[in-house]
């Protein structure tokens, strides 16, 4: 691959649902925080020029502190904003601007598979846009005041995960449309699909999970355990 990418980190969040009294990317899972082991998933692909992880300003300095020991490529460190969405938007406004691709990817999910970003790199690089998804296990109801209203189909039903990564330009530009418009959406990739861009998908593993409630720590035990 000869094109350049910015990784994005989302570690701006509170961690509330955690409920551990602090940022849930600081949370250490066998002697390692999560963002660290979130970070070492990217660093060994020298197609990424740029890491620009996106903290609260009371995180900042403990952050760098954190990934210090890092020095395989340069980290920008960005204050996030009131939502995501505007976090996000921060963090496009600091990307190089030689770069043309950028990934997008959650500070609290660090079991990405190094197989599966190539992949999705790939995927970005032939089609402008791609994010990692899996098949829904589960059967999906619309439920109205307590009633089911319909039973979605399975078969075409996928959870989005991240990295999510996008054509640089565009993705910038949607944002500054969003911005105009005053339109939200729950991920990037939502985004770019209210204004009319298809987004491809590659499958990924279950294990890529978020680590967002208490819960999730015993999973994330388990997953370094089954990798050992």
């Amino acid at each position: 691959m000869k094109e350049r990418f910015s990784l994005i980190i989302a570690a701006a969040g509170s961690g509330k649902r955690m409920n551990a009294g602090k940022n849930k990317v600081f949370i250490e899972i066998n002697d390692k925080m999560i963002i660290q082991r979130t970070i070492e998933s990217f660093l060994d692909i020298d197609e990424i020029k740029e890491i620009i992880v996106l903290v609260r300003e009371e995180d900042k300095e403990f952050i760098k502190r954190a990934l210090s020991y890092i020095n395989k490529v340069n980290i920008k460190y960005v204050l996030g904003g009131k939502e995501r969405q505007d976090s996000i938007y921060n963090a496009l406004k600091k990307v190089d601007k030689n770069i043309d691709f950028v990934i997008v990817h959650d500070g609290a999910r660090p079991f990405i598979k190094k197989n599966i970003i190539i992949e999705t790199m790939e995927k970005a690089i032939e089609n402008d846009f791609a994010i990692v998804a899996v098949r829904s296990k589960d059967t999906i109801k619309i439920v109205r005041e307590s009633e089911v209203i319909s039973t979605l189909d399975r078969s075409e039903l996928w959870m989005a995960q991240t990295p999510q990564i996008f054509k640089f330009d565009t993705i910038k530009e949607v944002y500054e449309k969003s911005i105009r418009e005053d339109v939200s959406a729950t991920d990037d990739a939502s985004l770019m699909e209210h204004y009319g861009y298809n987004v491809n998908v590659v499958e990924g593993y279950y294990s890529n999970i978020k680590v967002t409630t208490e819960e999730d720590r015993f999973f994330a035990k388990a997953i370094i355990e089954m990798e050992v």
